[in-house]
């Protein structure tokens, strides 16, 4: 529990990396700030360690103009870069208190440990389930760090991060499936009159300094970030590795099942019986009239004998009808107050 009475009492900084395969956009490390009251959390991405002094001081600004507080306290491990002139002699500006761990004792920046613990784990559930390269181990990080904020915590009474330090609930309705396939609409001079509108993307997080979601395109091998953004969230995208990458797939070209059109008629094929010779040539000669009557006549049609039955989904049905009665709650603290949930 906190012992922190208000937000930016005491922060916990830490930085994680190496990361063996690079971003996207060229990053190594990355570097969270937890505040130990909500429970917060704040990532950046960093291509080299020797940007944490610029990273640090954007924070500050940030919490400053934003929350109109300064950081009292500041804990963190034993690292050199922490221990730079510039950056001691931005903390004495500011008034700000460091607290550095002991060397070699990184369980005294327990909060912030335990904390990249959890953001790592669900990275790599968020990339294995996704099936994507490692290479999107950033755009996984941002993901992880936007869902733990709103996710209800029991060190803060159930509450989410987000409810504590901004005291309002957060907006569940635009969480997305990390690696689902989407489709992204175009902009106009993208795309001629014929061209589809929309492009297939691989979702992978949400804006930062935008109102939209952030999508890879493998066309363009760029991010997209669009707030115009159909979601497929029943497949994910590598899995449809075959797809052609536009909406080329419509209504259209859906397998038509059997249960909805009726079994075609099938004809039955004549076969002439092997008769012997000699009553063949011993045969009376055909009327002409009859042959061509016979050849006019409608074939025999052959029944199905399948037995016809509901779909397996609709035995269901009254569960389904009870299951949509209800609302979907939209926070943490409507579903905890109904017993369904």
């Amino acid at each position: 529990m906190s012992t922190c009475k208000t937000s930016f009492d005491l922060v916990h900084l830490d930085i994680w990396g190496p990361s063996p395969p690079t971003t996207m956009g060229g990053s190594r490390y990355f570097i969270i700030f937890v505040d130990d009251f909500s429970q917060y959390t704040w990532i950046y991405l960093m291509h080299h360690m020797s940007d944490l002094s610029a990273i640090y001081r954007e924070f500050a600004d940030m919490i400053k103009t934003q929350f109109s507080r300064t950081i009292k306290i500041l804990r963190t491990d034993n690292v050199m870069e922490y221990k730079e002139h510039s950056f001691l002699d931005f903390f004495h500006q500011n008034g700000t208190v460091v607290h550095r761990s002991c060397p070699g004792t990184s369980s005294q920046n327990g909060r912030a440990e335990r904390k990249h613990r959890h953001i790592l784990d669900t990275i790599r559930a968020l990339l294995i389930s996704a099936s994507c390269s490692e290479q999107l181990w950033g755009e996984a990080a941002l993901t992880a760090v936007y869902t733990i904020n709103r996710v209800s915590s029991s060190v803060i009474n159930n509450q989410t991060p987000y409810e504590r330090l901004f005291q309002s609930t957060p907006d569940y309705t635009q969480l997305k499936i990390f690696g689902c396939a989407c489709f992204v609409l175009l902009q106009p001079h993208e795309h001629h009159k014929l061209e589809s509108r929309a492009r297939l993307c691989c979702f992978l997080g949400y804006g930062n300094e935008h109102k939209g979601y952030r999508c890879w395109d493998p066309l363009s091998k760029r991010l997209r970030i669009s707030r115009q953004v159909v979601f497929w969230e029943h497949k994910m995208f590598s899995s449809m590795s075959k797809f052609h990458l536009s909406i080329t797939s419509s209504i259209l070209f859906i397998n038509p099942s059997s249960d909805l059109f009726p079994d075609e008629p099938i004809v039955e094929s004549s076969h002439d019986s092997p008769t012997d010779d000699s009553t063949h040539d011993h045969a009376p000669p055909e009327d002409p009239a009859s042959a061509v009557t016979s050849e006019l006549s409608p074939p025999a049609l052959r029944r199905s004998n399948r037995v016809r039955a509901n779909p397996t989904h609709l035995r269901d049905f009254h569960y389904f009808s009870i299951i949509l009665y209800f609302q979907e709650p939209t926070s943490y603290r409507e579903a905890s107050s109904n017993p369904v949930w």
